[in-house]
């Protein structure tokens, strides 16, 4: 038998706030829901037996559990996507644990599918959750789950295209307006974070043999892509990570971008047993538009070998040998007659014409 859960213990709270309707979404952890079965008390900070955080821990022996009398029609959870969005979905309905306890308690037949973009604000938040200001991309989709055991693939209700163009009108109509808040914090703050939510409300079931309760053991996220920047989008910094072995940036609305991995350099991946590798942030152009990163590769008993490469922050793009020579020394960048350009033993190199170069790629 299900036990009714008083509001005040609810993972997070929809309400409308103005100015346009803005709604005020109160979300802790990475997976939140309007409802849970016997949940813990989230001001202890207990964790329930089927808290939607088992959503994500791809695990078919845990769910999540709506908390409601009923099937749980109207109930729902919604999950973090920060700032990227997946190539594919897949979730696996109802309680996975055994064949026994899928049959007996209640699956998804038809659920409705919601992607929302959010706004969070420092200062935004309440003793246990952080509060983002959100509004929803595109229509609304009802997809229907097999009843079966195993992964199975759902859309996601908007496609990338899409959802970055709403985005980035949203964003632009955020800042105009909560201008006056956001005028008013500090200018050592990262003025607001970006976040995206996909929303899961039941809308229908199967029925279980044995019990109402309607349960979801996973949703997988894959092929998670990062946003491109808007022309508007203000890169804030460029830096380094604590370990060195990545180059990060931050923007007026996200930050911990990745532009470079040493990891993923096709020179890490294939440089030759007992070579060590690391990269070293030389210098950003003024407007942090360009990043002057070098690969430093190095051996026992040898000298360092270090190469000087270039990017492009605002793309994520490297730029290749095509475009520019890497035989030629940088020495990072320098503001004249109103231009950016890359100094090297050459001369200064307008960066204008090698951005036209590399994005016409």
């Amino acid at each position: 038998m299900k036990r009714i859960i008083p509001s005040f213990v609810l993972l997070f709270i929809l309400s409308v706030c103005s100015p346009d309707d803005w709604t005020t979404l109160i979300f802790m952890g990475n997976a939140c829901c309007s409802s849970e079965l016997d949940p813990g008390d989230p001001w202890e900070g207990e964790t329930g037996q089927y808290t939607p955080g088992n959503l994500y821990d791809n695990n078919p022996t845990t769910a999540w559990v709506e908390g409601v009398k009923g099937y749980g029609s109207g109930q729902y959870f919604i999950a973090d996507l920060g700032f990227k969005l997946p190539g594919k979905i897949e979730i696996r309905n109802g309680y996975q644990k055994s064949q026994s306890l899928f049959e007996k308690n209640s699956r998804v037949k038809n659920a409705k599918i919601t992607l929302l973009v959010g706004f969070h604000m420092p200062g935004d938040v309440t003793e246990i959750a952080e509060v983002y200001t959100v509004k929803q991309i595109g229509d609304e989709s009802v997809v229907t789950l097999k009843d079966v055991m195993g992964l199975q693939e759902i859309p996601l209700p908007a496609d990338k295209k899409t959802a970055f163009n709403e985005r980035v009108d949203l964003t632009r109509r955020f800042k105009i307006d909560f201008s006056e808040r956001l005028d008013q914090l500090p200018e050592y703050d990262t003025p607001m974070q970006l976040h995206y939510f996909l929303k899961f409300e039941i809308v229908d079931v199967y029925p279980g043999s044995s019990y109402d309760d309607t349960c979801i053991s996973d949703i997988l996220f894959h092929n998670m892509t990062i946003d491109p920047l808007s022309d508007d989008e203000i890169i804030k910094k460029v830096y380094e990570s604590g370990d060195k072995d990545l180059v990060i940036f931050d923007t007026d609305i996200r930050s911990g971008i990745v532009l470079v991995d040493v990891k993923e350099l096709e020179e890490y991946k294939e440089r030759i047993e007992g070579v060590e590798m690391a990269i070293t942030l030389m210098d950003t152009s003024p407007d942090n538009e360009w990043a002057q990163v070098d690969f430093m590769s190095t051996a026992v008993g040898t000298r360092v070998e270090e190469i000087p490469v270039l990017y492009h922050v605002r793309s994520m793009k490297r730029v290749g040998i095509d475009i520019l020579d890497y035989s030629v020394s940088m020495y990072g960048f320098t503001e004249e007659d109103g231009k950016v350009w890359l100094n090297t033993n050459n001369g200064l190199v307008d960066l204008e014409e090698i951005k036209k170069s590399l994005l016409a790629e």
